[in-house]
């Protein structure tokens, strides 16, 4: 089937000694009948995996904690429909959500790419409040029947560390300028002109959420209210409620796309692409290192154990969970 065994090196010794040579690429160029090198063409797959957040911990991404940034979506976003190779867009989502503003910061960015070229959503093992909501740009949502999707609705506010201030006898004097500049300070409770003010924060992102999913989901307010208030749901009962159009893993989202693009063949490529500058020693390691450079950290503990209240004033589009402080 061969006329010669040979390394790279030895073909010009042993047979391209005075015959004359040109360039592979030079003989496509030339060459009027050839096979079809090129590439199949490409559907891009963006994972949206972990907490939705402004800001990546860099010692948590150490660790191997996943994150989605608003930075990061929109260079993997810009990369994809930039590339010419790419047809289609599925963004893959498992996350519950996270900081409120950062997922209408995401969500403009998918909204932006799909009109660029067709996006599909394929939901993991959760994709719920604030990861729910990135997924409204799609023109379908597939979901597997058992994943966590649903509880949109928004929440915030702060802690009043003044009870352990007056048992520790500490004092804080705050020189405040605005009749509202002190409202997320933890020396003191919410005011009642304050904590109006902080709901009518949440109440007005919570009504433009139920607004998104209703424009998208071609659903009424009325409805999407109904389902929403932070209520989790299956895929299967989304299906039902219309919070999701089919049901199915990554692979099903991907020949869906394929045959709306009249796509025999495709390429898979992952976006962020992830190119590691070194490889990391485990994980125990790597919690006594990140203790080293988080030991002097200035933080309350009562922060650092629940997550999502703080002195920043973010609200929150995350799964909810139960906080026990003892």
């Amino acid at each position: 089937l061969v006329d010669g065994l040979s390394y790279r090196d030895e073909l010009h010794e042993k047979y391209l000694s005075g015959r004359p040579e040109i360039s592979f690429y030079r003989y496509l160029a030339d060459t009027l009948l050839n096979d079809d090198w090129r590439q199949p063409p490409v559907l891009a797959v963006i994972v949206a995996e972990g907490d939705i957040t402004y800001r990546g911990d860099f010692l948590s991404s150490l660790q191997g904690e996943k994150t989605v940034t608003p930075y990061q979506m929109s260079r993997a976003f810009n990369r994809a429909i930039s590339d010419p190779r790419v047809k289609g867009l599925v963004l893959r989502i498992n996350s519950p959500g996270g900081y409120a503003l950062a997922g209408e910061d995401i969500y403009r960015t998918a909204w932006k790419a799909a009109e660029r070229k067709p996006l599909l959503v394929s939901m993991a093992s959760v994709a719920a409040s604030g990861g729910y909501y990135i997924a409204m740009p799609a023109r379908r949502i597939f979901a597997n029947p058992a994943a966590i999707t649903g509880s949109i609705g928004i929440y915030g506010g702060k802690l009043d560390l003044s009870g352990l201030y007056e048992k520790i006898s500490l004092n804080k004097e705050l020189y405040t300028r605005g009749r509202f500049a002190g409202m997320l300070s933890l020396s003191r409770p919410f005011s009642e002109d304050e904590r109006l003010k902080y709901y009518t924060h949440m109440k007005a992102f919570y009504d433009y959420y139920l607004k998104l999913v209703a424009d998208n989901r071609s659903l009424s307010v009325d409805s999407v209210d109904n389902l929403a208030q932070g209520k989790v749901w299956t895929g299967r009962e989304a299906r039902q409620y219309g919070l999701v159009d089919e049901l199915g893993g990554l692979k099903t989202t991907l020949d869906y796309l394929a045959g709306q693009l009249g796509l025999a063949d495709y390429r898979i490529e992952i976006y962020p692409i992830e190119r590691p500058l070194f490889i990391l020693p485990g994980g125990f390691l790597m919690n006594a290192i990140a203790g080293i450079f988080t030991s002097d950290k200035e933080s309350s503990p009562a922060l650092d154990v629940v997550p999502g209240l703080s002195e920043t004033g973010e609200l929150y589009a995350r799964m909810p969970f139960d906080i026990t402080i003892e």
